[in-house]
């Protein structure tokens, strides 16, 4: 098993050393512990690769740890754990709901609301970030911010299922990493959604809209949803069973 799973992990874990005299840390419980739990953290969550969880992991620490005595160790607890997770998902039955919401982000994107998971730190910096990834997209399709507005105040005035096509983007939606601390804590899930064009008459209805689609893909993809249909709160995904998979290929080998 241990082969195997060196194998899953990356070229870079197979060569971690995991004796006990390169990995011993200096210093009190309390500090591994606090080390032990925030890799465990991000690896349940699932949007970090071993690399990247490492170097995280010494960025987050870095103030009472020297880098040369974290690399080792932090190597080592991401391997063990990032191994063992693949040992869980094996048990796993699909789709999980982390699949379900991949599925209903996955449409909402297909229909013109850019979804995005885990994105930025928190509320403010991920509408920031939004706002830059709609404006890339603005210089990609070459599309003037006139012609933007002149095509959302078109169709607010229509029906969204028959007149919007996917490669319009008139609204968007994300939950940051904050929020995807929370789901794995509580199985409560809060997603931002809003309107690109917030300058029209229309802004607050298309943004209401843009929660209905969410609130309905979600439904549609078997969530359990929390929302008051109003622009005043996020709309919600409760009892979310947080399994994000980081080994599609077990899905099919146990399907076989």
């Amino acid at each position: 098993m241990k082969s195997i799973s060196i194998k899953l992990v990356g070229k870079k874990f197979s060569e971690v050393n995991t004796s006990k005299s390169s990995t011993k840390l200096r210093g009190s419980k309390v500090r591994r512990k606090m080390l032990t739990d925030f890799i465990e953290l991000h690896v349940i969550e699932g949007f970090l690769g071993p690399d990247e969880l490492v170097e995280r992991t010494i960025i987050e620490f870095q103030d009472d740890i020297a880098r040369e005595q974290l690399l080792p160790v932090a190597q080592k607890l991401v391997y063990q754990r990032i191994v063992k997770r693949y040992l869980e998902e094996i048990n796993w039955v699909s789709p999980t709901d982390c699949e379900r919401l991949d599925r209903a982000f996955l449409e909402l994107n297909q229909m013109g609301i850019l979804a995005k998971q885990n994105f930025s730190c928190c509320n403010s910096c991920g509408h920031k970030r939004i706002e830059r990834a709609l404006k890339n997209n603005a210089k990609r399709t070459r599309t003037s911010k006139h012609e933007i507005e002149v095509t959302m105040k078109a169709l607010s005035k229509q029906s969204t299922q028959s007149k919007r096509k996917g490669s319009d983007i008139w609204g968007y939606a994300f939950f940051h990493a904050q929020d995807t601390d929370d789901a794995v804590a509580t199985g409560e899930l809060n997603i931002t959604f809003g309107a690109v064009d917030k300058t029209s008459e229309q802004a607050l209805d298309i943004a209401i809209e843009v929660g209905q689609k969410i609130e309905e893909a979600l439904k549609r993809n078997g969530l359990n949803t929390s929302w008051d249909g109003s622009y005043l709160q996020r709309v919600g995904i409760t009892g979310i069973k947080w399994q994000r998979r980081r080994f599609p290929m077990v899905v099919q080998s146990k399907a076989v």
